[in-house]
């Protein structure tokens, strides 16, 4: 019974309901009760709303989530607009007490090497019980070189471009906003202290499969060149 009934989840659904019409027609002929027919054919509708109901909620996660990092892009753009005017403030005119007045952090001179960050290398990916993936880097910046943030991007297999997804003060990233159905998603990480940005790292793909209890499994991985793409500002 195994090798008639698939094992993958939205399969087994789309089984269901190819299977109510001729079950029902043939139901003397091929030997199923009329009792167990009709428990197949309300398990089979109740699967498709809930494979409906979980399709809608992660469209609707998706695009609270876009809308979420947008609003924190918008929010870091015009923050440091602000603190650039502190800065300038305070070293036209010496008085480092504005930054207390501001309640940030003056810069740090130790960044101040005239050194990008080093290339991120050694991506990997963890696949977490909530479906969502973890992404870990090294990047063995150069001596002096400090407060760096790094920039993912990332490309779905439905995408032609690159787009950012977050920007990450440590080397690890947590992508929660995976859409139903990715069949593989590419990953780059730019480092970026300062006004200087580092090279890109190779392009990281993961490659995702179907099956188990969450519905999601990484069959597979790979690094390449890195594409030209357009950095944030």
């Amino acid at each position: 019974m195994g090798t008639v009934m698939p094992r993958d989840n939205a399969q087994m659904v789309t089984f269901g309901n190819m299977h109510i019409d001729p079950w029902n027609v043939n139901m003397v002929a091929i030997g199923v009760a009329s009792a167990d027919y009709m428990d197949f054919k309300s398990a089979a509708s109740d699967a498709q709303a809930a494979l409906t109901a979980a399709e809608t909620a992660r469209l609707n996660s998706k695009a609270a989530t876009d809308a979420y990092y947008s609003a924190v892009a918008k929010l870091r753009a015009k923050a440091a607009i602000c603190v650039r005017s502190i800065q300038a403030k305070a070293k036209a005119t010496g008085d480092t007490n504005i930054y207390a007045l501001a309640q940030i952090s003056p810069p740090d001179p130790r960044s101040h090497t005239g050194q990008p960050p080093a290339q991120p290398t050694t991506l990997r990916a963890t696949l977490n019980p909530d479906g969502s993936i973890t992404l870990a880097w090294k990047c063995s910046n150069p001596r002096g070189v400090s407060r760096v943030v790094y920039f993912v991007q990332r490309k779905l297999d439905t995408e032609t471009e690159f787009t950012l997804v977050d920007t990450v003060g440590e080397k690890m990233f947590t992508d929660k906003n995976l859409p139903f159905g990715t069949q593989q998603a590419v990953y780059m990480i730019t480092g970026k202290a300062g006004s200087l940005t580092g090279p890109v790292s190779e392009a990281f793909t993961v490659m995702f499969g179907t099956g188990g209890g969450c519905g999601l499994t990484i069959v597979g991985t790979s690094t390449g060149t890195a594409p030209a793409v357009k950095m944030a500002a």
